[in-house]
């Protein structure tokens, strides 16, 4: 009876990996199905396009569907080498079954949760590392503030250039405040 459950519950974990692996075959740039979507979206119109998207989800949800389907089929299959008559344990074993199937799917539910949290966390720390290795690097001089005047230009055509975008801008700061305690010149007195 153990290996019966056990493998009913494997029917549902192998559900929990299998579904994500297949949800992958039909939406990776590299898959067929996106790059006909694509070759819709590119050569025809929008029709054609919802259509090619229409068909390219219908076909990823046939095989998830098939391969609940099946993995369901086991744990039926499994299910009915349960004891029945007189010595039976439960009256309904195959929805017993589909149960467990379903609670063995659910248990690779936490782990695509850790794998989808930490994978920014491993993101984050190689950013990390490959900044503290960069002042190992040679020629690798720290930037500058723009406000600086080191950023202005050297050559006479990007000053220029530099002074019609970035000083009028930096112009602007002098000016005095056009807000003032003094009522506008077109408001009534008080």
């Amino acid at each position: 009876m153990w290996w019966q459950l056990s493998t009913i519950i494997t029917c549902g974990t192998l559900a929990g990996a299998i579904i994500p692996e297949l949800v992958k075959v039909f939406t990776s740039t590299e898959s067929r199905h996106v790059r006909e979507v694509v070759t819709a979206s590119k050569q025809g119109g929008a029709s054609l396009n919802i259509l090619a998207g229409f068909v390219a989800g219908n076909f990823s949800a046939y095989w998830l569907g098939m391969a609940i389907l099946v993995l369901m089929g086991i744990g039926y299959y499994v299910s009915n080498g349960f004891p029945t008559g007189e010595h039976a344990l439960m009256m309904a074993p195959a929805v017993f079954a589909f149960g467990l199937v379903a609670f063995g799917f659910l248990g690779m539910g936490p782990v695509t949760i850790a794998v989808d949290s930490y994978g920014p966390v491993t993101d984050n720390a190689q950013s990390v590392f490959e900044l503290s290795t960069i002042e190992s690097i040679p020629n690798i001089k720290p930037r500058r503030s723009s406000s600086t005047s080191a950023s202005r230009p050297t050559s006479r055509r990007a000053r220029t250039s530099w002074r019609r975008t970035t000083a009028p801008a930096t112009r602007s700061r002098r000016r005095p405040s056009r807000c003032s305690s003094a009522p506008p010149s077109w408001a009534p007195p008080p």
